[in-house]
C-alpha cells in the first residue's frame, strides 16, 4: 500500500484532483512519474499539465488571494489526516 494512501481519507482520496502550475520542479520526468503512479494505485486525478493554462488572469487568483486565506485560516487547525483537513477546510 502505497504511503500517501495510508494516509489519505479512503472516502475522499477519489474525489480529489490535484493541479499544480508549471514551475520547472513540478513538470520533472521524477515527478510526473510519481503522479502518474500516485493516479493508478490510490485513485487521485492528476490535471494534465496541457490543461494548465502558462498566462491565464485566473491561474494566479488562487495562487495569490483565496490559497493564501485558506492556508493562514487552516494553519491554526494542524490536521494530522486528509479527512480532518477536508473538514478543516468545509467549515472555513
Amino acid at each position: 500500500m502505497h504511503a500517501l494512501q495510508k494516509r489519505a481519507c479512503p472516502q475522499c482520496h477519489q474525489s480529489i484532483e490535484l493541479h499544480q502550475d508549471k514551475e520547472i520542479n513540478h513538470t520533472s520526468e521524477s515527478t510526473i512519474n510519481f503522479l502518474e503512479k500516485i493516479e493508478q494505485e490510490i485513485g487521485t486525478k492528476i490535471a494534465p499539465f496541457t490543461d494548465i493554462s502558462d498566462k491565464s488572469p485566473n491561474v494566479s487568483t488562487m495562487d495569490f488571494c483565496a490559497s493564501g486565506l485558506l492556508k493562514s485560516a487552516l494553519s491554526k487547525r494542524r490536521p494530522t489526516t486528509l479527512c480532518g483537513l477536508w473538514k478543516g477546510v468545509q467549515e472555513e
